[in-house]
């Protein structure tokens, strides 16, 4: 009943307050995000892993957020890649097949309570197990296109419990891109950060050189990177960086964010409206609705693979 009673009283208690800062283009409604059209002194402080034709860049998005500001899970239709400037975030990840378990609608899910699911309501999302990382300062995430992904700002203390044994993984010396090895959350202890020389520098902002146990909240190693790598207040710091993998013709013209659908595929979507009207006029009470919608999807199967083949 003491339980009970405690458990009412942190529902009742109101949220606390999130703070979230995304970069706009100069024009929002026309122009991606450009880090170094908008702020080039920081981003004269950002160096860019090599995975990309400069060519193909589309935009880069600096993110800042307070401590549990969490984003929803989505997918973006662009190839990106995430670096940690400053404090720890958590993301999880599943791979584009999963999006049935995720009940994605648009280019988001509506399971907002991944701790807690509604398993009632969502019985897939049971199927749907995550692949976790957790960035530190000095790391970078890539995020395949298609990619459903779900990011947490989180304190170095939970970023422990997520992923023990990262928070003294080494130093970085500035020249080396540190990549994540990833493990379904299932085995998440396994997962560890690994030297990939080559690889240029991940990003080198503010100090984000040093070791990892010296990052942390006040007293915890007192590094060498109180002045912009560590995360002692626990806001987190971040560039995401996104790029057209695919020829320009795929990608809606007014996309500015890098999340709608390919021109192909919107279309497709709409003729599928047109289809389900059509099989829903069927006889309502017969096998005629089953039949041809079963014949339908393997046409469509066997057809998209034999092309894709």
């Amino acid at each position: 009943h003491h339980s009970n009673q405690q458990q009412q009283q942190q529902d009742q208690q109101p949220y606390p307050e999130r703070y979230y800062l995304r970069s706009m283009g100069s024009d929002p409604r026309k122009e991606p995000s450009n880090l170094e059209a908008s702020f080039p002194e920081l981003a004269a402080d950002v160096t860019l892993p090599p995975l990309f034709p400069p060519e193909t860049f589309f935009s880069s998005v600096m993110r800042i957020s307070s401590p549990g500001l969490r984003l929803w899970t989505h997918y973006d239709v662009m190839d990106n890649m995430l670096l940690q400037v400053r404090g720890v975030k958590r993301a999880l990840l599943w791979p584009p097949l999963a999006a049935e378990d995720l009940y994605t609608s648009g280019s988001s899910s509506p399971i907002t309570n991944l701790e807690h699911p509604d398993l009632e309501r969502y019985p897939r999302f049971a199927a749907a197990v995550p692949i976790l990382a957790v960035l530190f300062p000095g790391d970078t995430l890539f995020i395949p296109a298609l990619w459903h992904h779900n990011v947490q700002t989180c304190s170095l203390d939970e970023a422990r419990a997520f992923f023990p044994g990262a928070v003294a993984t080494g130093s970085h010396d500035g020249q080396q891109a540190r990549l994540i090895s990833l493990a379904p959350t299932g085995d998440s202890s396994s997962m560890r950060g690994s030297e990939a020389g080559g690889g240029g520098e991940s990003l080198s902002a503010g100090g984000c050189e040093g070791s990892h146990s010296g990052a942390g909240n006040g007293g915890d190693g007192g590094g060498k990177n109180d002045g912009g790598g560590g995360a002692d207040n626990g806001f987190s710091i971040s560039v995401n960086v996104f790029w057209r993998h695919l020829d320009a013709s795929f990608y809606p013209r007014k996309d500015v964010y890098g999340n709608k659908d390919l021109v192909q595929a919107t279309a497709a979507d709409a003729a599928a409206e047109n289809v389900i009207q059509a099989l829903q006029q069927l006889p309502p009470h017969s096998e005629y609705r089953a039949f041809y919608t079963q014949r339908l999807l393997c046409r469509i199967m066997r057809d998209v693979h034999q092309n894709h083949a």
